[in-house]
């Protein structure tokens, strides 16, 4: 994918700040009453299997838990088993959602969209399950150079379906002009595609999500931001421990995984959030030599 290319919902800047962007667009996904619906047969069979390997995820992450972490960890690591646990859970998320809009009346072109997802979805966690156990077997990075506007959209790319079914106008401002970065590059995604998804169900449906690149005296930045409901001062600190999460259904992984991710690859990242007002992520990276 072009890291200029536009996307459905998705509106590219170069004009200067964000507060002069021009308005985009949303993509819309019109339910009709009068439109088909899907057996339910099917479809109730189908969310029986999502319902029993999402418990089994949970507990998968909460044995992880209670095994505890060696004493020669890095703050913020996570077991193996933790991570593929909540790697997994984001396109089985998306399988879910979709499974339960196919249950209601909707249009045949919507019917497609929902099933994509969930073709898409199920790929996803194919290759998850592939990428994560080579990577340890493996071991160690693997860093190469690239651009940090290809990297944001290749993580654009993989939270596409969510993006969909919350209707979320995305906003690029790209300005690196060939900055590259030396990272390694599945393991940045996962970590940039980890801090969209919390971002994306931070907001409300139709909310804004902002990516922008910028370099200065030989540093890349990358800014993900969103318009959600943002982090309270008092647990702001606590967002990268493992385990900590204020979601209902959450594993509290994600943002752990993120920072082992960001560590092992020399990202610096700092987090600014208001509550009501959004929350910000800024990645911050020395350019390859």
């Amino acid at each position: 994918m072009s890291p200029h290319s536009i996307l459905p919902g998705i509106r590219n800047s170069r004009h200067g700040p964000e507060n002069k962007v021009p308005n985009g667009f949303a993509l819309n996904i019109p339910l009709s009453d009068a439109a088909p619906r899907l057996a339910s047969k099917p479809l109730n069979l189908f969310k029986s299997f999502i319902q029993p390997v999402s418990a089994a995820l949970q507990g998968m992450a909460a044995r992880s838990a209670r095994s505890g972490r060696p004493k020669n960890a890095r703050p913020g690591s996570t077991s193996f088993a933790s991570a593929l646990a909540h790697e997994v859970r984001n396109p089985l998320s998306n399988i879910g959602l979709a499974v339960d809009m196919l249950r209601t009346p909707v249009s045949k072109e919507d019917q497609d969209l929902y099933l994509d997802i969930i073709m898409r979805g199920s790929a996803r966690i194919n290759d998850l399950v592939t990428g994560l156990l080579t990577a340890a077997h493996a071991g160690g990075e693997k860093p190469e150079k690239f651009a940090p506007d290809e990297m944001l959209d290749e993580a654009l790319a993989r939270s596409i379906d969510r993006i969909k079914l919350k209707n979320v106008l995305v906003v690029k401002e790209y300005t690196t002009h060939g900055c590259m970065i030396s990272v390694d590059k599945d393991r940045m995604k996962i970590a940039l595609t980890n801090i969209m998804i919390n971002a994306i169900e931070a907001m409300p449906f139709s909310g804004k999500l902002s990516l922008s690149t910028r370099s200065e005296n030989g540093v890349c930045y990358m800014e993900i931001r969103d318009n959600g409901i943002g982090i309270g001062k008092e647990d702001l600190d606590k967002i990268f421990k493992p385990y900590f999460t204020t979601k209902a259904n959450g594993l509290g992984l994600g943002l752990s995984t993120t920072l082992d991710i960001l560590r092992s690859n020399k990202v610096k990242v700092v987090v600014e959030s208001e509550k009501c007002i959004g929350t910000r992520f800024l990645l911050s990276v020395n350019e390859a030599k």
